[in-house]
């Protein structure tokens, strides 16, 4: 089972902050600062980083940027109209997957 932890953008201190399932439950994480969630999908990327929801990354040569979305309790993205889960194609990409941004990087200045 896949540990349930969350990233928040915290808008006063320009910040990700981490949390995981306690954390959240207990009122740690309860700020109006904070605008911008992302889930943990529990895999990493080829150099060890965490992917989370609203993460852009590449697979190996492809040039398409995707970003790394949690629709019907599955995490996956849109590969042109597609939606692709990542429990299907995991091992295929696990070696390959790069996480280059996020969605919010834009945002954050």
């Amino acid at each position: 089972m896949r540990e349930i932890r969350f990233r928040a953008w915290h808008d006063k201190d320009k910040v990700w902050h981490y949390f995981d399932w306690a954390n959240l439950t207990s009122g740690k994480a309860d700020s109006l600062w904070y605008t911008k969630w992302g889930q943990y999908t529990g895999q990493l990327d080829k150099h060890g980083k965490e992917i989370y929801e609203g993460d852009k990354f590449k697979v190996g040569n492809i040039k398409d940027i995707l970003i790394m979305e949690f629709v019907s309790g599955s995490f996956g993205y849109f590969f042109y109209t597609e939606f692709v889960s990542i429990s299907k194609t995991w091992s295929n990409i696990k070696d390959k997957i790069e996480i280059i941004g996020n969605i919010y990087d834009d945002e954050e200045g």
